[in-house]
């Protein structure tokens, strides 16, 4: 400021002020969706809010289970570095370009659930209690994320008996181990999804007059394919009926035209009627593709004195196959059988009776049949 006195100017004074910058704040600090499973991508919103209308430079740092993810520094988190159960934290530091401000952040747990296969996604399951615990909800989605071990359950209970498991299970190649049980088999009725399950020591040992026993399914009913099925160990049902299908994965295959594929039995499968050691019965319309089995398979039926005549199926992989139409819509195609199998009537390395297209196919197993024998008791028959 320069003083003026008639017409004179002084001598100039001044002061100065800097202005200085308001640090900008953060605030609301959201991650979405929440809740968020492990298939959701993550997405960080906030506030920014500036006094000098300053732009929004402000900075993002993503923590999953405390650990910071350094390489990802934008407001979009990929699924893939999530799993069921992670704590995600998104932290929010507010700069203008000047100088930082606050820092706000938000915590989120990825729910239970992961995807099982592409486009389902469904409830992890890592022990045998889990597995049983399926039976409380017969149309659920669950995936298998670890091998098990069954032996601290005496008998499991089937899952799907009496009511259908409509859900899906996906066993993602992981073994579940030294299952045992007096009923159907691990699953009973099954009109849903059955995929890559593994069972080893498996022990089914059924005595009741049940009209399905299966090692992994008594009677399979989804329109799905059975893809990628390992079983090993010991099936068997023991009272005599006119109905029983046993076999070694699945008692019958029935009502829904998918195919059983990509799958193996090795061990024991001994019925009294239809017993097979991949199938015990496969209706028309359906087909046991690329399967491979290493079996002794015995239907133990025998007739008794003046007893109505009894028919029985027995084969390395298929103990019936039928085709009520005649036109081969039933498919069995490269399978291979060795082992031995033993029955009354019909009896076949591959099958017991197959009507069915039947392409390159192959049996090493020892056969006997009790049929001629029995021929000498005519009225037994």
């Amino acid at each position: 400021v320069t003083p003026v006195a008639a017409g004179e100017p002084g001598n100039p004074v001044s002061d100065s002020i800097v202005i200085g910058n308001t640090p900008p704040l953060v605030s609301d600090v959201e991650i979405t969706p929440d809740p968020a499973i492990t298939t959701d991508a993550l997405t960080v919103s906030y506030t920014f809010d500036d006094p000098d209308d300053d732009p929004d430079m402000s900075s993002i740092e993503w923590e999953v289970n405390g650990l910071l993810i350094a390489e990802v520094t934008g407001p979009l988190l990929d699924p893939s570095y999530t799993a069921p159960g992670a704590v995600v934290r998104a932290t929010v530091t507010a700069h203008d370009g000047t100088e930082p401000g606050n820092q706000a952040s938000d915590t989120l747990v990825i729910g239970g659930l992961m995807e099982c296969a592409d486009g389902i996604v469904g409830l992890p399951i890592s022990t045998c209690l889990g597995l049983q615990a399926m039976s409380a909800n017969l149309a659920g989605s669950y995936c298998l994320t670890q091998n098990v071990d069954c032996s601290g359950i005496a008998d499991f209970e089937t899952v799907g008996d009496p009511e259908p498991f409509e859900g899906a299970f996906f066993g993602l190649g992981h073994e579940i181990a030294n299952l045992s049980t007096t009923g159907l088999g691990m699953f009973g009725e099954v009109t849903g999804i059955l995929d890559s399950v593994v069972l080893t020591n498996l022990e089914v040992a059924n005595t009741t007059d049940a009209g399905n026993i299966g090692g992994l399914v008594a009677h399979y009913k989804g329109t799905e394919d059975l893809d990628g099925i390992v079983v090993s160990g010991t099936v068997s049902a023991t009272e005599a009926s006119n109905d029983t299908r046993v076999g070694g994965i699945v008692g019958l295959l029935s009502g829904g035209e998918s195919s059983l594929k990509n799958s193996s039995f090795s061990g024991t499968v001994s019925g009294t009627n239809i017993t097979g050691g991949l199938v015990g019965r496969m209706d028309e319309g359906h087909g046991v593709t690329d399967c491979v089995v290493d079996a002794n398979v015995t239907s133990s039926w025998e007739p008794q004195f003046l007893q109505p005549k009894l028919n029985t199926y027995t084969g390395g992989a298929i103990g019936y196959a039928l085709d009520a139409t005649g036109e081969q819509f039933t498919l069995l195609a490269n399978v291979s059988t060795s082992g031995t199998v033993a029955g009354y009537r019909s009896v076949g390395g591959v099958g017991g009776q197959i009507d069915a297209n039947v392409q390159g196919c192959s049996s090493s197993d020892m056969l006997r049949n009790v049929f001629k024998i029995l021929l000498l008791f005519p009225l037994t028959l």
